[in-house]
């Protein structure tokens, strides 16, 4: 279920932006997300609940939360979407020479008017304490397959430590002013080229969506009397007989597995003192509303101010296991040396 789809939708959105020269425009990265959302909208009432609301409240692109199965504990994650550019969209033979040609040219986006470059990673790294909700930062890069076929490693959905990616913006618009020139016919020092927007400069924080999404997925159940256990499965029809039935992850697996990954990326555990995921018994309001099924159309208080317009939670499926769960391994599920 999630697993499948961790593998398949980067696959999809790597196709996707192939295509991007052909239509001869630039696709932008909400087109994307609005997608990554909208493939799990099918996965509602299976463990997964999804909202598209209008409005966002602090510009995230993407939130979502995993919960527990008595809803009572919860992981949470903001999201900030960045599409790769390489050029003008009829440059593609250099860009598929070489991949590292790719920029991120938004990734100091300013986040609003008479605001300075890199406000919206601030405003990404700062989501907890501005909107009273204990989430995670995130950054999700998009990237067309060609570069996968080139790198072997970068699909078209990354993920990335919001808090690093910060780090690599504050310090590579440091390094651009200190590196100025002047311009023939120029009264005025022009900053050096952004190098810290290239692709080649940022793969080293990324890890893939498997990351997130892919665990021991599948258990053996037996048909009990209380639909209750069943709530979430697609398979109620079933006799009575043992069936596998695939599961929505515990927030803790779920914050082990992307703690581990971006402390391997971080290089060094505790840089600077920046916290990782961790899972709160603090989950807003909205979000359990949400995981009930129960439409959003009331006020909220100040902590219960969605971050993002796009809402996706994800309940751990509590089932009874009638034999030792048994592991399905993901096809592409990251490996320890898969930099490599």
């Amino acid at each position: 279920m999630l697993c499948d789809f961790a593998n398949a939708f980067p696959t999809f959105v790597g196709k996707f932006l192939d295509h991007e020269w052909g239509l001869r425009r630039r696709l932008r990265e909400e087109t994307i997300t609005d997608m990554w959302v909208a493939s799990l909208v099918a996965l509602n009432g299976l463990g997964l609940h999804v909202d598209l609301a209008d409005e966002m409240e602090t510009g995230a692109d993407l939130e979502i939360w995993f919960l527990s199965s008595k809803r009572d504990r919860g992981v949470g994650f903001v999201i900030q979407a960045k599409r790769s550019h390489c050029g003008k969209v009829l440059m593609r033979p250099a860009c598929e020479l070489d991949w590292r040609r790719h920029r991120f040219e938004e990734l100091d986006h300013a986040a609003g008017e008479k605001r300075r470059k890199g406000t919206q990673a601030r405003d990404l790294t700062h989501a907890a304490e501005r909107s009273g909700r204990d989430v995670y930062p995130l950054y999700a890069f998009y990237t067309p397959g060609h570069i996968f076929q080139k790198s072997g490693r970068i699909k078209g959905l990354m993920l990335a430590d919001g808090h690093d990616v910060r780090r690599r913006i504050v310090l590579g618009r440091r390094d651009a002013w200190r590196r100025r020139t002047q311009p023939a016919g120029r009264s005025k020092p022009r900053r050096g080229s952004a190098e810290f927007k290239a692709l080649e400069r940022l793969d080293d924080l990324m890890f893939p969506l498997t990351s997130m999404f892919c665990f021991s997925s599948w258990a053996s159940i037996r048909r009990v009397a209380d639909p209750d256990d069943f709530e979430q499965s697609f398979m109620m029809f079933m006799r009575g007989q043992d069936i596998g039935v695939a599961t929505v992850p515990e927030p803790e697996e779920v914050a082990d597995s992307l703690a581990k990954m971006i402390l391997r990326a971080r290089g060094e555990p505790g840089v600077d003192g920046v916290p990782l995921p961790t899972v709160t018994r603090q989950v807003p309001s909205d979000i359990l509303r949400l995981a009930a099924a129960v439409g959003e159309g009331g006020e909220s208080t100040r902590p219960d101010i969605p971050v993002s317009g796009r809402r996706v939670v994800c309940v751990a499926t509590s089932l009874t296991p009638e034999a030792p769960a048994v592991r399905r391994e993901a096809p592409e599920a990251p490996h320890p040396d898969w930099r490599r």
